[in-house]
């Protein structure tokens, strides 16, 4: 769906990148899985390393490599601007930040303010700018309304006659209506426009500020939504392409504008390739890979050739991983269940396989696992198992 002032101001566009599960914290630790949970997502936003629902990486563990901390100690002004209590300082997203903000003004239920407009942090955003432009600068920003309710501002109400191609699309269960999916899928698009606009406030204020030309500017998604593909409405479910298959916009200097490159990234490698685009050293034992080269045109193809994630279960649903290859995918449990797809020429992902998990699956599942016993032993009684020679 076209967003204009996306596409005027973050023109080198990475086509295909892996999965939504980490932007700005990095490191696998042998291959850890990762939990499709917004917290869990928007948490390796912040670490470059794999997570897992055991949460044996917590924001506020001081062992895990965070973007923020790193940035700040380079001598960049840090600031997060949030619109979700998802990513609340309750929840050490702040950690970091020199300044933090999220002030939840909207509900889903007329009780717990859970969210705010994009409009509210964007002019937050404006008004540090103004008065921290002339340092070098280190901003997050966090934009809620790509998201259910799908209720965007009355001037980005798309058309009621807007044509809806529901073409491969299944009704999800919530919806009475293919009347009630279009009209969720118009309200999608005029969310999407809306923080396009927004979006478009941010580049315009970096221009009039003189800065523009000289800032690294990176978007990026957590998930996509279902929108009837699969059944599913939102997302969380499941782990097929519409919810793991996000957008990677970066615009820098150095970077040639006006390409797509076709190739895999994974949000964790966004720390390793954002600390590369400041100048600050990246740290050891990072599982995010450096983009740069690729994205300088130093390689031809992306230097990450296997994507791979982790759904932690969800509604009762035994937990659920993938892994993606091009033209190849796998998606299942670790009970030998799963199904294998061809993307090349099943792009909807409608025909399946069965087949077991991949060994890369098996092998990382088996470390965490591990890494989870030992843990628990350590807390509780490792020294004495030890001592008596159960444990080496």
């Amino acid at each position: 769906y076209f967003v204009p002032a996306l596409a005027a101001a973050a023109p080198l566009f990475i086509y295909r990148p892996g999965h939504y599960l980490k932007q700005f914290h990095a490191r696998y630790t042998d291959g850890d899985t990762l939990d499709a949970l917004v917290e869990e997502a928007r948490a390796q936003d912040w670490a470059a390393l794999h997570h897992r629902k055991d949460h044996q990486y917590r924001l506020d563990n001081p062992d895990l490599p965070n973007l923020a901390e790193h940035m700040r100690a380079a001598g960049f002004a840090t600031a997060g601007f949030v619109s979700s209590h998802n990513v609340a300082g309750r929840y050490a997203f702040d950690r970091g930040f020199d300044h933090f903000r999220f002030e939840g003004s909207r509900s889903f239920d007329g009780t717990a303010r859970f969210w705010n407009l994009g409009e509210e942090t964007t002019d937050a955003v404006l008004e540090w700018l103004d008065s921290h432009h002339r340092r070098r600068f280190f901003v997050w920003v966090h934009y809620f309304d790509p998201h259910a309710p799908y209720t965007p501002p009355k001037r980005f109400r798309r058309p009621d006659d807007e044509p809806i191609d529901l073409s491969g699309k299944t009704l999800p269960p919530m919806l009475r209506t293919v009347e009630q999916l279009r009209a969720a899928i118009r309200g999608y698009r005029g969310n999407v426009v809306y923080t396009d606009s927004e979006f478009g406030r941010l580049i315009a204020k970096l221009r009039e500020l003189g800065r523009l030309d000289e800032t690294a500017v990176i978007v990026t998604s957590d998930h996509g939504e279902g929108l009837g593909d699969h059944g599913v409405l939102d997302h969380g479910q499941n782990l097929y392409d519409e919810l793991v298959r996000i957008p990677l916009l970066i615009r820098a200097p150095g970077i040639r504008g006006g390409r797509r490159l076709n190739g895999p990234a994974q949000l964790e490698d966004l720390m390793p390739t954002t600390l590369a685009l400041a100048g600050v050293p990246v740290p050891e034992g990072l599982d995010g890979i450096d983009l740069t080269p690729w994205l300088r045109a130093e390689v031809e193809a992306s230097p990450r050739s296997l994507v791979m994630g982790r759904r932690a279960s969800f509604a009762n649903a035994p937990a659920l991983y993938y892994t993606r290859r091009w033209p190849e995918k796998w998606i299942g449990p670790l009970d030998r269940s799963g199904f294998a797809f061809r993307l090349d020429l099943d792009p909807r992902e409608a025909e399946r396989s069965p087949a077991p998990p991949p060994e890369v699956i098996e092998k990382s599942a088996a470390a965490a696992a591990r890494r989870i016993r030992e843990r628990v032993l350590n807390d509780e009684s490792r020294e004495a198992l030890e001592a008596l020679g159960y444990l080496e």
